[in-house]
């Protein structure tokens, strides 16, 4: 039988060399530190993923949209069960997070009119609040990331990317389709009074 604690505790070797080498140079760059620390608190939910996968039908090409929902809550359950205990703030520490917005600033340029408005673009209506364990609504469209808005975010593995949902910014496992963590009020809430209607 699996023990996913111990996969959500696991370091990779990458991992925990990027975080040794981040300690050792965070006088130099205090980002570097934060970015690590991210790191490892992704690559725990990587190695959980990765676990609950062996233990499903595996997520491959197929034709049949039932199957393929079927098989993605398949795996969202089981690692939903190993994270039984998630919540808010587990990936994106207080700290991780204030460098999540920081970044965003960056890559945006300060015009969060702009990227809310970029974020909003296809949808139909108003997407949810987000959770941890939520799901991506199935006829809601991802909202466009901008290029230099990524660039200046922490990379992630494959599977994981980032979203704006409303205010916030999650981390979505786009395989189990679910929500691993966000970061509140990524987008500030003031820019909403600031909006064009």
């Amino acid at each position: 039988m699996i023990n996913f604690g111990t996969f959500a505790i696991a370091l990779t070797g990458a991992a925990a060399v990027a975080f040794a080498a981040a300690r050792a140079q965070s006088a130099i760059d205090p980002d570097l530190l934060v970015r690590a620390e991210l790191a490892r608190r992704v690559q725990a939910y990587v190695d959980v993923k990765n676990a609950a996968a062996m233990t499903v039908l595996p997520l491959v090409q197929l034709d049949d949209p039932a199957e393929i929902r079927s098989r993605t809550e398949a795996l969202a359950t089981v690692i939903r069960s190993a994270r039984w205990n998630a919540r808010q703030g587990d990936v994106f520490t207080p700290e991780v997070a204030h460098a999540i917005r920081r970044a965003i600033r960056r890559g945006c340029e300060g015009d969060y009119v702009a990227l809310l408005a970029l974020a909003r673009e296809e949808l139909v209506v108003p997407l949810p609040e987000p959770a941890v364990h939520g799901r991506w609504p199935g006829s809601a469209p991802l909202p466009t990331m901008t290029p230099d808005v990524l660039a200046a975010l922490p990379p992630l593995p494959p599977g994981l990317q980032y979203r704006f949902m409303n205010h916030d910014l999650v981390l979505l496992d786009i395989d189990a389709n679910l929500i691993v963590d966000f970061v509140p009020d990524a987008i500030p809430i003031i820019t909403e009074s600031n909006d064009a209607h």
